[in-house]
């Protein structure tokens, strides 16, 4: 019965949301995988993307939130168990609760000083606190109604949500999804490199075939949703972002109904990649690794091999 009146609660608010303002954009993919080349595109084409929002365009508010739901399901970011089920987490009440009792913090936190600019909040000056599981009333959710500004259309990126997305689709059922793809083998390289450096993710990301793992998993997360979605989901192929720029924007801005005559000048926003190269045993090992990977074969990355 508890759980009824929980899905019933979840079924209102998105309701409630969906007189607030358009249905958002949602930009999903694996870690180093051109989200943050995306998103940087999609907000300055006009779309707001946050307030409180760190340097890689992730909206503090949408961070927090998932780090709770991925905890819900006793995993995170960069450890997934094998039985893990992200739509099991629609039914999970600790994460319904902390959507429900936490929802004024969507528009709030999200929202504030609509038409400023974005406050972009550096890593030194992140707190980073669990939401806690209080009771809150909406009876104030119309202050942050930003219908008949100037925003041609918002969402959020946090790859996060690759593995939450069946939680946000119940509270935006109407959502449209940005799925970035990069190539398995240099999403690996680039977030194992990122963990040496910065310790991020370690032990796990440590491992080569450790990141490739999660790569595929968060992939095949993400390519589920082609065929459940249909026209409101694009893949968006980071090599195509980065050498057939003009043709991969104009599709970007066709999906958000934004002139495609903006795709020139944002096409300056894109910075072109290096050239992988491979320099070490662990490198090549990977390489062979990466040829027996169904998901890599299917998207066509082993032609490159």
């Amino acid at each position: 019965m508890k759980n009824k009146i929980l899905q019933w609660q979840l079924k209102r608010l998105a309701h409630e949301f969906s007189q607030i303002h358009e249905p958002p954009f949602i930009i999903i993919g694996m870690h180093r995988s051109g989200t943050s080349a995306v998103t940087r595109i999609l907000r300055a084409a006009g779309g707001h993307f946050g307030y409180y929002i760190d340097p890689n365009s992730e909206a503090f508010v949408f961070l927090r939130f998932n780090h709770n739901f991925l905890g819900y399901s006793a995993c995170s970011w960069d450890v997934i168990p094998e039985d893990f089920n992200s739509h099991s987490l629609t039914e999970k009440t600790r994460a319904v609760l902390c959507l429900l009792s936490n929802r004024h913090l969507l528009w709030s936190d999200f929202f504030q000083n609509i038409g400023k600019e974005s406050i972009e909040i550096t890593p030194k000056m992140v707190e980073w606190r669990l939401l806690t599981l209080t009771r809150n009333v909406l009876d104030s959710y119309k202050k942050y109604k930003i219908s008949g500004n100037t925003v041609p259309f918002w969402g959020w990126k946090d790859p996060r949500t690759t593995l939450t997305l069946p939680l946000w689709l119940r509270l935006f059922p109407n959502a449209r999804v940005i799925h970035v793809i990069r190539n398995g083998i240099d999403a690996s390289l680039s977030l194992w490199r990122r963990s040496k450096i910065s310790r991020e993710g370690a032990p796990h990301c440590l491992e080569l075939n450790y990141c490739f793992r999660l790569w595929e998993k968060y992939v095949n997360e993400g390519i589920k949703w082609q065929t459940i979605l249909g026209d409101r989901y694009i893949e968006i192929y980071y090599e195509d972002l980065l050498n057939d720029t003009l043709p991969c924007l104009n599709k970007l801005l066709s999906f958000v109904a934004v002139s495609s005559s903006n795709a020139e000048s944002l096409s300056k926003l894109v910075k072109k990649g290096h050239v992988r190269t491979q320099t070490t045993e662990e490198e090549r090992d990977l390489n062979k690794y990466a040829s027996h990977s169904h998901v890599f074969r299917h998207l066509g990355y082993d032609k490159a091999l």
